[in-house]
Order: structure tokens, then C-alpha cells, then sequence
């Protein structure tokens, strides 16, 4: 087993990063939510966690944070055109979408809200 580190990011400071402004675009992330981000364990990872004040909260790993990033901004786009033109309206994608993040979810209390670096035992399957 490994260990990663989440450094705790400030939120505006998340909004700007591309991939966490989108995952807080996509994703239901507890409100007033300390951002805490890193890198997985293997290279290409990136890894953040969403810990609102009960500790609890949600967090994603990502083995494409581009191709995410990318997904985010197709499907952004094709909401506000069935928007503006109807639903069902929107041209096919024709490219393949990234997959996407793994997701989980922390129970109330799992974390400290206030910490400033969480460290998480992490093995290939991450949990």
C-alpha cells in the first residue's frame, strides 16, 4: 500500500483549475466544501476531495483530467444548445467522450474540515 497527500487549495483558487472547476460544475459538491487536491498513484492521476463541515463529502479520481475537462465542455455545450433550440436537437458527438471520474462518497465525520494536508492509504485500486 502507498500513501498520497491532498494539500488543501483555496476554493477560488480551485474554480480557476480547469478540472476541479469542472468537477464543481458537475458534480454536487457539499456546500462551503474544502477543496484538497494531489496527484494519484500513478502518474497521470489527479485526485480531489470535497469535505464539507461534518467531514463527510465527496471526492474523484481521474486517469484523464484532460479528456474530462474536454467531456465537461462538449456536454456544457450541447446543454445550452438544446437550450436555445429545443431538446433533442443537439448533432451527435462525434468524438468519444472521456469516461469520466471515479466518484466516492465520505460519511459524516470521515475527515477533518479544518485540516490544512489529509493523507489517504491508497493501493492500485485506490481504496
Amino acid at each position: 500500500m502507498s500513501n498520497i497527500s491532498l494539500t488543501r487549495i483555496d476554493t477560488v483558487a480551485a474554480k480557476h483549475d480547469p478540472w476541479t472547476a469542472a468537477l464543481m460544475d458537475d458534480y454536487e459538491i457539499p456546500k462551503a466544501a474544502h477543496v484538497f487536491v494531489g496527484r494519484g498513484l500513478e502518474d497521470n492521476e489527479r485526485v480531489a476531495f470535497f469535505i464539507g463541515k461534518d467531514g463527510g463529502g465527496i471526492g474523484f479520481i481521474d486517469r484523464d483530467p484532460a479528456g474530462y475537462i474536454e467531456t465537461s465542455k462538449r456536454i456544457a455545450e450541447e446543454i445550452e444548445y438544446e437550450r436555445i433550440h429545443g431538446l433533442g436537437t443537439c448533432p451527435p458527438s462525434p468524438d468519444k467522450l472521456a469516461a469520466g471520474p471515479e466518484e466516492y462518497e465520505f460519511d459524516e465525520g470521515t475527515f477533518n474540515y479544518n485540516a490544512k494536508l489529509i493523507v489517504q492509504e491508497a493501493t492500485m485500486s485506490f481504496f
